[in-house]
């Protein structure tokens, strides 16, 4: 009597009132199983379960996912095949999270199964769901062909593309999804002749459903059968379908399309990705739905990188630049941000002469676009450019542009402008630099928006290593000490905040003969904000020079202000916090 007690203490707990008391019992159904051992658990264990199907799709979600780890404990691959009964059960419900599982897990059992177990145990359970009166069962079925064909035999594979074939003239448009999700798999599992005399029919087929959510799943299907397939079945037939699948009236089909685009240049020969598929890319960078156009413009970079050498500039300026210059003017703004974003990777294609002609309008257009995240787009990609027309064109060309909206109402672009910076400090040299954006760069550290003033601040140490303490001396500090002397008192406080940035990377010599005394003075600021931000500065300069008799007198003055925060601060300075 004791041996039953596992699968009695199963049976009173899946029988009681509380729910969670019965999930509690379906996790530890691995440990009874072990308290079963393997013959009780496949000869007792299984069949319960495949006979007592809980109601609660909680419970069943958690019994698929536990079934799948099953083999182990049943006896090894071996007897891997009485799991295929309780997983077609929850393969046959209504919930579909639980069906997706148990299919998942139903594939799982089956790659542990040999050829003889799978045409005797899941061809058999995929026959009975194919064949169920309910949709359900048959959608689940689907998404067993491609394990169950990949280890049949030659006959059985027949019989199975047989029975696939009905479900993808299901009248259910929930079965012919699946079927259409499923096809990708199977056709990677079939050889070639199967793939074109069996399969291309059905994807034909799925293509032209009635229902935009079958042929947006069929137009996935493509890039696998592209793998298979001979040239000549790829280039006559494949690309008939995808130049269909670009006129499809659903703008889901027509981005699946696009999302396919990558995959399939990748896939087939350079001479179809001439001849069609830059077509059907052109095609998309010029459709109607905005979000279909955004998706294809910003795969520009990287399929015009992969065309073939020999034909990557003409295709570039005959298709794809007509088409991005078309999109410039587009009404729908997100689809412009795209171009803005892409427009400057094609420059490396064209060269100097080219990009001058063709590509810097269109940026120059698009830097005075009404949408900010248009100008943002832009100008996050211009150190792309510099490499490809010189830092003379950038100079002369891009730099009055970048200068112009330097005061952009948006502080995102300010932003984005002050993150390339030190690009163009690169581009420029510290001359041209100082000449053309070092007012601007000042004009940033008394931004009306703290980000602003926080990321412009955050440059300063990178332009310092960048252009060297020659540099600094020269044009950064006296900036930064008529800064310290403004009226208004964010400007003062700024200036301290960027003194706490530089010094470590500051000649200590400068730091001593202009940064000390300025922090100084500062100290008698009326703003106690200001004071007390000077005796932090002070505490980070007493550790940075040698001579600073001067700086812990200030301090201890400092520590009997007025002002407790400023006597807190000038306290921890002084004990080294």
């Amino acid at each position: 009597m004791a041996d039953l007690n596992p699968i009695q203490i199963l049976v009173d707990e899946l029988q009681d009132e509380d729910l969670q008391m019965r999930l509690n019992a379906v996790k530890r159904l691995s440990t009874i199983a072990l308290a079963l051992g393997e013959k009780r658990t496949r000869e007792e264990l299984i069949p319960f379960l495949t006979e007592n199907v809980q109601e609660e799709d909680e419970i069943r979600l958690v019994l698929a996912e536990s079934l799948g780890d099953f083999v182990p404990l049943v006896g090894g691959k071996a007897y891997a095949h009485v799991l295929i009964a309780p997983l077609q059960g929850l393969a046959s419900v209504d919930e579909i999270v639980v069906r997706e599982k148990a299919v998942e897990m139903m594939v799982k059992v089956a790659d542990e199964m040999d050829s003889a177990k799978i045409e005797s145990h899941l061809v058999s359970a995929i026959g009975k769901l194919s064949e169920d009166s309910f949709f359900a069962p048959r959608a689940s079925a689907c998404g067993l062909y491609p394990i169950a064909f990949s280890k049949a035999s030659a006959p059985m594979q027949t019989k199975l593309i047989a029975a696939f074939k009905k479900l993808c003239h299901d009248e259910t448009p929930m079965v012919r999804r699946a079927a259409a999700t499923a096809l990708k798999s199977l056709v990677s599992t079939a050889s070639s002749e199967i793939a074109s005399s069996t399969l291309l029919p059905m994807l034909s087929l799925l293509m032209k459903d009635n229902h935009d959510s079958v042929r947006v799943l069929s137009v996935h299907s493509i890039v696998g059968f592209a793998s298979v397939l001979p040239e000549e079945e790829v280039g006559s037939s494949l690309m008939t379908l995808l130049h269909d699948g670009v006129k499809d009236s659903s703008w889901k089909v027509r981005k699946a399309v696009g999302e396919c685009i990558k995959v399939l240049q990748d896939t087939i020969s350079p001479a179809l990705v001439k001849s069609d598929l830059v077509v059907i890319f052109t095609r998309l960078l010029k459709d109607p739905e905005a979000e279909v156009k955004s998706l294809v413009v910003s795969f520009v970079p990287s399929f015009g990188s992969s065309l073939s050498n020999a034909d990557r500039e003409v295709l570039v300026l005959s298709n794809i630049l007509p088409a991005l210059s078309e999109a410039c003017g587009d009404s729908n703004q997100y689809a412009r941000v795209a171009v803005a974003s892409s427009l400057p990777s094609l420059s490396p294609i064209l060269g100097k002469a080219k990009t001058l002609e063709h590509i810097v309008p269109l940026l120059l257009k698009l830097l005075q676009d009404d949408f900010s995240d248009v100008r943002l787009g832009v100008i996050s990609q211009l150190s792309k450019l510099q490499p490809v027309i010189g830092s003379d064109q950038v100079l002369g060309v891009i730099v009055p542009q970048i200068v112009a909206i330097a005061e952009d109402p948006q502080w995102r672009v300010r932003l984005a402008i002050i993150e390339q910076l030190e690009p163009f400090g690169k581009i420029l040299g510290s001359s041209k630099f100082d000449s053309k954006l070092l007012p601007v760069a000042m004009s940033w550290l008394v931004d009306s928006v703290f980000a602003v003033r926080e990321a412009m601040i955050a440059q300063l140490p990178k332009l310092i290593k960048l252009f060297g303490n020659s540099w600094t001396k020269s044009s950064l500090i006296p900036k930064i000490v008529s800064l310290g002397s403004e009226t208004v008192y964010v400007a003062r406080l700024t200036t301290l905040f960027v003194i706490n940035a530089v010094v470590d990377v500051v000649d200590k010599s400068l730091v001593q003969k202009n940064f000390v005394p300025l922090v100084l003075k500062m100290s008698g600021d009326a703003v106690p904000n200001v004071r007390f931000n000077v005796a932090r500065t002070l505490g980070l300069l007493l550790k940075k020079v040698s001579s600073n008799a001067n700086i812990k007198s200030q301090l201890e003055a400092l520590k009997s202000d007025a002002d407790e925060d400023v006597q807190y601060f000038a306290t921890q300075s002084l004990d080294g916090k």
